[in-house]
């Protein structure tokens, strides 16, 4: 992924595990380049919008730091909203969050609460208190 050579679709698998390797940190190897990879014009949306849900999940949910999680949910609402049919995506994804989450209602709570102040803040990054 870190070449952009996509020979499959990736899974949130492969996105956990880029998480796990950066150590969190969205702006290094692998996490940046498999972040990135939401913002791709040549993937499609749909497909792309199961791996977003699975993949914030997880990163709440393996996460100890709740800045650290808003700062992936962040990179991935910033990466989405920059295609075309994006917003979309992410208002699927805010409709969704309770379902996405299931009895995780903490978690829940805290992407929801990160994806509207993104979305207020319209892409800039935030991190919200």
């Amino acid at each position: 992924m870190a070449m952009e050579y996509y020979y499959t679709k990736p899974t949130v698998a492969t996105v956990m595990h880029a998480f796990e390797e950066a150590e969190g940190d969205v702006d290094k190897a692998p996490l940046a380049q498999v972040l990135d990879w939401f913002g791709d014009p040549n993937v499609r949306l749909e497909g792309q919008y199961f791996i977003c849900c699975g993949s914030i999940k997880g990163i709440w949910q393996k996460c100890a730091i709740e800045s650290t999680a808003q700062q992936a949910t962040i990179r991935i609402l910033d990466r989405l909203s920059q295609r075309p049919g994006g917003f979309k995506v992410i208002d699927g994804l805010l409709e969704s969050i309770e379902r996405i989450f299931n009895v995780d209602v903490l978690n829940a709570q805290n992407a929801k609460e990160t994806i509207i102040g993104w979305r207020k803040g319209r892409g800039t990054r935030i991190i919200l208190p």
